[in-house]
């Protein structure tokens, strides 16, 4: 993900699914644009091809190095065990949703960071994302924890060197 990305990922951000699960479109890429810097412990960006086509934007965050600002909005964050990195994911291309590209492309990247040292990795979707919560399953996550606001819920999923290893068994 550079700088060169970033009209691609507003137009994606400002698409009505993703807009449903990761809010205002110019305040997402702001954030994005603004913490992809991995030394500073922010997220990592990329933007996914298919086919040589521009299709997602996935990132992973180290939990452990978010400034008070995240810790305060997602208390739970706070209980991360050091070495968990976190990922997000959108499909950018709407004609793209729901052909199971999401676990396959979430699958990929978690074998990216395994390979590179992560030994947990985390996934943090709304409550009601039931295609979101698929997908992850999908790609070898499971459910350890929820939180509730008066905002809805959150769903913290999971997954191990250990336990995508046996899903590619």
């Amino acid at each position: 993900m550079s700088d060169k990305d970033s009209k691609l990922l507003l137009r994606w951000l400002s698409t009505p699914e993703v807009r449903k699960w990761w809010g205002d479109a110019d305040e997402e890429l702001n954030l994005i644009l603004n913490r992809k810097d991995p030394g500073t412990g922010d997220a990592d960006g990329y933007i996914v091809q298919v086919n040589d086509r521009p299709t997602a934007y996935i990132q992973s965050w180290d939990a452990n190095k978010l400034d008070q600002k995240w810790a305060d909005e997602e208390p739970w964050l706070r209980d991360v065990p050091k070495g968990t990195l976190g990922i997000d994911i959108l499909i950018g291309e709407p004609n793209m949703i729901g052909k199971g590209l999401g676990g396959i492309i979430i699958q990929a990247f978690s074998d990216k960071l395994f390979s590179a040292g992560a030994s947990r990795l985390m996934i943090d979707p709304d409550a009601g994302n039931e295609r979101a919560i698929k997908a992850y399953t999908k790609a070898g996550f499971t459910p350890f924890d929820e939180h509730w606001n008066a905002e809805g819920g959150t769903i913290l999923m999971d997954l191990t060197p250990d336990k995508l290893e046996a899903l590619n068994d």
